[in-house]
C-alpha cells in the first residue's frame, strides 16, 4: 500500500474530532476550546491529599476495539479504524495520537462481510495462473484474440477450516484486471486466496482472519515480510470495501529470488495447516523477518530454531519423559527423599544449594536423543537433504555428531556463554534443523512424504531433481 494521508471526522469518547491519518498513527484534533479540558481529563488526576491536579501515575492505554469515521479522500465514505489495543494514548503538538493496527475503507459501517479476497506477489508464485488456465492466442490483420481456457480443477474434499467456532471456506483463484493506461499492461492476471464465511460485521474477527492469512503465507515462504495489496471485502459477490494493515513492510527483492511452497503440494491439507495456525498448534515465531535475515545464523536465530524444534518435538512426543523405567523412577524418588531431609535440616547457603539439587533430580530426554529420535521417524526425508547439504560443504553427514554438536552449542548459550564462537559446522547443522522443523510440521498437518520432499526442495532452493 502506498502511504497516503487521510482526513475526516471521527467520534472518540463521545466527542467529534477532526482526524489526520498517515496509514499508521491516527491523530485526533479536538475543537480548540476543548483541548485543555480534554488534556486534563486524559492525562491528569486530582491528588487525594492536596486536591491539586498532577500527571497520572500510569500511562493511558487504548482499550477501544473500533473507531468509525467519515473519510474525505476515499471513494468510500466510511473509514473504520482498528486500534492496537494496549498501545499508549499520547499527545503531540495539541493532537491526541492512537496507534492503528488496521483500517477498513467501506461504504457503510453496518454492512456485513461474507468474503475476504487476498492478493500479493507471493500468491502469484504459490498459486500460478498456468495451474488454472491454458493460455493461447490468435492474430490477424485487425485482431489479437487471447484465449484463457480453464483447466480441470482438482476436487478437494475439504475446503473448510475453523476460527472462533465459525467455518471458513478456502479457495484459490485468478483475478483479471484490464487497463487502458499507456504504461500499463492491457490485461493483468493476479492469483487470489479467498476466505468465505457467514455474513458478519465483527471487525475484530475480520482482523483475526487477516492475521491468519498472513501467517499462512509467511509459513509457505519462510519469511515474515508479506504485504497484501489491500484485502477486498465482499458481500453477496459485491465488493463493499477494502482493508489495509497499518504497519508498512518493505520487500527488498522479488519473490522469484526466494523459495516458497506451491499450493498444489499442500492443497489437500491447506485447511489443516490453517486450522493449526488458528489454534496455535504450529510454532512460527522462528520465521525470519526477510530472506536476507534467513541467511544469517547468530545466537538469536540459533536459539529460536532450537526452541521451535523442542516445541514441535513435545507436540509429537508429549509424554516421552514419563516413559522411564520403574528402576529409574524408584531411584529418583529415593534420592529426592534424602534431599528433602537435607533441605529441612539445613539453613542459608546450604539450604539453597540443596533446593537447586532437588530440581535436577528428575531426568529428562536430552536434546541430542530427541534429534536422533526424530531422525529415525523421518530418516528418508532428512537423509535426502542432509547428505547433499553436508556434501556441498565438505562435511560428514552423521546424525550422532550433528545432534551432539547442537546440544553442546545450545547448552553453551543456555548457560550464558554467549561470547563463545560458533563451530562452523554447527551453522550447517542449524540449516538442517530448519529443514527438519518443516518436515515435522508438514507431516503433522498430514502432507504426504513425497510432497514434503518437494516442498522442502522448493522452499529452501535445494535443486534436487525428483
Amino acid at each position: 500500500m502506498e502511504r497516503q494521508m487521510y482526513t475526516g471526522n471521527v467520534i472518540y469518547k463521545d466527542i467529534e474530532f477532526v482526524f489526520l491519518f498517515d496509514g499508521k498513527i491516527l491523530q485526533l484534533i479536538p475543537p480548540k476550546d476543548k483541548f485543555m479540558a480534554l488534556f486534563m481529563d486524559f492525562f491528569t488526576e486530582k491528588d487525594s491529599l492536596t486536591g491539586l491536579r498532577c500527571s497520572k501515575s500510569a500511562p493511558l492505554f487504548v482499550q477501544d476495539d473500533i473507531l468509525i469515521g467519515k473519510c474525505n479522500e476515499s471513494n468510500y465514505q466510511t473509514i473504520i479504524f482498528l486500534p492496537r489495543k494496549g498501545s499508549i494514548f499520547s499527545e503531540n503538538e495539541n493532537k491526541f495520537e492512537i496507534e492503528i493496527n488496521a483500517f477498513i475503507l467501506c461504504r457503510k459501517s453496518d454492512e456485513t462481510i461474507s468474503c475476504m479476497e487476498f492478493s500479493c506477489q507471493e500468491l502469484d508464485y504459490i498459486h500460478p495462473m498456468h495451474r488454472v488456465y491454458t493460455i493461447s492466442h490468435e492474430t490477424s490483420d485487425k485482431d489479437i484474440i487471447l484465449k484463457a481456457q480453464k483447466n480441470n480443477p482438482r476436487k478437494i474434499k475439504n475446503r473448510v477450516f475453523n476460527l472462533e467456532g465459525r467455518e471458513i471456506g478456502l479457495y484459490f483463484g485468478i483475478a483479471t484486471k484490464i487497463s487502458e493506461k499507456q504504461n500499463n499492461s492491457s490485461i493483468v492476471f493476479n492469483s487470489t486466496m479467498r476466505f468465505e464465511f457467514e455474513p458478519t460485521n465483527d471487525y475484530i474477527f475480520i482482523l483475526h482472519l487477516y492475521e491468519i492469512a498472513r501467517q499462512f503465507i509467511q509459513f509457505l515462504c519462510y519469511r515474515r515480510n508479506i504485504v497484501f495489496n489491500g484485502v477486498n471485502l465482499v458481500s453477496n459477490k459485491v465488493k463493499i470495501g477494502i482493508m489495509y494493515e497499518s504497519s508498512e513492510v518493505i520487500c527488498e527483492s522479488t519473490p522469484e529470488k526466494r523459495g516458497y511452497i506451491s499450493a498444489n503440494l499442500i492443497e489437500e491439507h491447506a485447511v489443516d495447516i490453517l486450522n493449526c495456525i488458528a489454534e496455535d498448534r504450529l510454532f512460527l515465531r522462528h520465521i525470519p523477518k526477510n530472506y536476507e535475515e534467513s541467511t544469517v545464523v547468530d545466537v538469536a536465530s540459533f536459539l529460536s530454531v532450537m526452541t521451535a524444534f523442542e516445541w514441535e518435538f513435545k507436540k509429537k512426543y508429549p509424554n516421552i519423559d514419563d516413559q522411564k523405567s520403574q528402576k529409574a523412577t524408584v531411584a529418583e524418588n529415593a534420592v529426592e527423599e534424602e534431599i528433602v531431609k537435607l533441605i529441612e535440616s539445613s539453613t542459608g547457603r546450604e539450604k539453597a544449594i540443596y533446593k537447586k539439587l532437588r530440581k535436577s533430580i528428575r531426568s529428562f530426554t536430552p536434546l541430542n536423543q530427541k534429534i536422533q529420535l526424530i531422525f529415525k521417524d523421518y530418516q528418508d526425508e532428512i537423509e535426502l537433504f542432509g547428505k547433499k547439504l553436508y556434501l556441498r560443504n565438505n562435511e560428514e553427514f552423521n546424525i550422532n555428531n550433528i545432534s551432539s554438536r547442537l546440544a553442546e552449542q545450545r547448552n553453551d548459550f543456555a548457560h550464558g556463554n554467549l561470547d563463545k564462537e560458533f563451530n562452523s559446522t554447527t551453522i550447517i547443522d542449524i540449516i538442517l534443523m530448519e529443514f527438519i522443523i518443516y518436515i515435522m510440521q508438514l507431516s503433522y498437518c498430514g502432507v504426504e512424504s513425497v510432497n514434503i520432499k518437494k516442498a522442502i526442495n522448493d522452499l529452501f532452493l535445494q535443486k534436487i531433481i525428483f
